[in-house]
């Protein structure tokens, strides 16, 4: 009877012989054998207890704990079943989701390459731009012919550093791709339309020269033909000289002996003989020459936006975290500049310098080295230049502030050249009246377009700024360009004043050649006269007195004619102010000017 009931090699389950199912990711402990094995021993052993081998065990009893044995087997086998049917569901969901995210993953990481793409071609149209208009063999006329497309091109740009802005602080998106590809589509027309004007009036300007030389070669044959003494018609060419040499000579008659200086000023300052300068042919809103140095410093500044784009818009976390240290380098020092001492001063300008030229500077305890990145240097520069900028539109509020910024600025100017181009093109940018230029509004050009143009700011509802507020802005930044001019170089320096008092007199007659516009032109006058109209006296003297002679007489009752009675606060100052110098003989300095040699 023991050897028939208890052999375990029938009833029992070897579990020497037992191989783990490789479906069950935790092994042979799941599996149901195992278990089952486990189970009837225990009930056999128990059974053994209570019925000992001398004993016969009747037949029914031990079928009844056979049959229990199998009902528990058989639960226990459904249950583990049950619970590897889940996990192979949680393992089968767990791997479709982590398929999805690589999935995910691969789309967004392509998308943001195409997006790369986009921006990176939209760059190089842009220079396509910058190189055709440079290849026009006559600027104001493209200029004429773009005047419309300038509104639309500046809000190209606008759009796509904002794409890039989206694209750095949350994910890519098939919108955004298609996007940047209108974007560049829509630039791509832009530069179509620029490099067809060009051709066309660089093919004009070659039949003029052919027609010319045709005519001149005529005319000379006609010279030695007749041997008469007549008096020679103006040639089309003469007439327009003339018409030229009459309307400018509106300011020289009324600046009678205008050279008559003894010679000394140029000789002791350096500076351009006023008398020389010929006021030259200009339009209705810009002068000819000051056109031609706006557009190269507009160039430079399209051209170095490609200097610092990747660097400026990248989406990597490295590069995002090294341009937070470099902006963090160049606001620390520029927003406590201040003129408490020559050693704070001083101290502001090494580290700005470094920054200019690359080499490494201490700041808040951390060393930041812009030479790491080949962009490192030109961002900086451009992110130095914008932030000037921005604090001279401030300085209307803050006068005193002025002169410590511009002694900074002509200081880095005076070293780094590159950044005061860069300066400049970002001065003509927010205040087109520092040029000085009047840009008219075209048939083709939006209200929005044409006052941003003006230097006009729109809020986030679309609703532009008070004229109030773009008056004062408009006068910290006139403010900080006279201080520019009237602060001297640091004697340890030893090198020409980079933009001094004979740019201020060239953006003076330039200005006075133009018909004057209501409420801006009284504004600039006054911060200029303000500003450096002391420096400017003591430079050219009598000259300059003729100036002031001609703004009384002559340009004050224009702007009198056009300016509302109810606006008439920059006139009234403008008044205000050439009566006093007038009692006065003289021209005050400015309050808040650095004593000389402060540095």
């Amino acid at each position: 009877m023991k050897n028939s009931l208890f052999n375990s090699n029938s009833i029992v389950p070897n579990a020497k012989n037992f191989q783990p199912s490789p479906l069950r990711s935790l092994g042979y402990l799941l599996e149901p054998k195992f278990y089952c094995g486990i189970v009837k021993k225990s009930i056999f052993m128990v059974f053994f207890d209570l019925f000992p081998t001398q004993v016969d065990v009747p037949r029914q009893h031990i079928n009844l704990h056979f049959s229990f044995i199998a009902i528990h087997h058989t639960i226990l086998i459904l249950r583990i079943n049950q619970r590897n049917e889940k996990m192979r569901e949680a393992e089968q969901k767990r791997r479709e989701a982590e398929e999805k995210e690589r999935q995910r993953i691969a789309e967004k990481k392509e998308q943001l390459d195409e997006l790369h793409q986009h921006q990176c071609c939209y760059g190089g149209v842009y220079q396509q731009i910058l190189e055709a208009a440079k290849k026009c063999r006559d600027k104001q006329a493209l200029s004429t012919k773009l005047s419309g497309h300038l509104g639309r091109l500046r809000s190209l740009n606008e759009a796509m550093e904002q794409l890039i802005r989206h694209a750095q602080n949350s994910e890519v998106s098939v919108t955004d791709v298609k996007a940047g590809c209108e974007l560049v589509q829509q630039i791509t027309d832009i530069q179509q339309f620029v490099q067809g004007e060009v051709d066309k009036i660089n093919a004009k300007e070659d039949e003029a020269e052919k027609k010319k030389g045709q005519a001149d070669q005529k005319q000379a044959k006609s010279v030695e033909n007749d041997k008469s003494n007549s008096k020679p018609e103006l040639t089309p060419t003469s007439a327009a000289i003339a018409r030229t040499h009459s309307s400018a000579a509106i300011l020289v008659a009324s600046l009678k002996d205008f050279g008559d200086t003894g010679g000394h000023v140029g000789s002791q300052h350096g500076l351009k003989q006023p008398a020389s300068r010929t006021v030259g042919v200009h339009t209705e809103y810009i002068d000819k020459k000051q056109y031609s140095h706006y557009t190269d410093v507009s160039d430079y500044l399209g051209t170095h936006w490609l200097k610092r784009v990747q660097l400026k818009h990248s989406t990597i976390e490295a590069l995002s975290s090294f341009t937070f240290e470099l902006r963090r380098a160049v606001n620390l020092p520029l927003n406590s500049i201040s003129d408490v001492s020559s050693r704070h001063l001083e101290d502001k300008f090494v580290k700005l310098s470094c920054l200019l030229s690359g080499k490494p500077v201490e700041i808040a305890g951390a060393t930041i080295v812009p030479s790491r990145h080949p962009q490192g240097v030109p961002f900086c520069q451009n992110l130095l230049a914008e932030k000037l900028v921005n604090l001279g539109e401030l300085t209307a509020k803050q006068p005193k502030t002025v002169f410590p910024l511009a002694a900074m600025v002509v200081a880095l100017w005076v070293d780094f050249p590159d950044f005061g181009r860069l300066l400049l093109a970002h001065l003509y940018e927010k205040c087109p009246y520092l040029v000085p230029m009047f840009p008219p509004q075209l048939e083709s050009q939006s209200d929005t377009d044409y006052y941003k143009s003006l230097g006009y700011h729109y809020s986030e509802n679309g609703e532009v700024e008070s004229q109030e507020n773009f008056l004062k802005r408009m006068s910290g930044i006139m403010k900080l360009y006279a201080a520019v001019m009237v602060t001297p170089v640091r004697r340890r320096q030893g090198k020409p004043h980079p933009h001094g008092l004979c740019a201020g007199w060239t953006w003076l007659s330039s200005l006075l050649n133009l018909d004057p516009h209501p409420d801006i032109c009284a504004t600039m006058l006054y911060e200029f006269l303000e500003v450096a109209g002391s420096a400017m006296y003591t430079a050219y003297g009598k000259q300059f007195q003729k100036i002031l002679y001609f703004i009384c007489k002559e340009y004050l009752p224009k702007i009198q004619k056009i300016s509302p009675t109810s606006s008439s606060g920059p006139r009234v100052r403008l008044e205000t102010f050439l009566q006093k110098m007038l009692v006065q003989g003289k021209v005050p300095p400015p309050s808040g000017i650095l004593p000389p040699n402060f540095w």
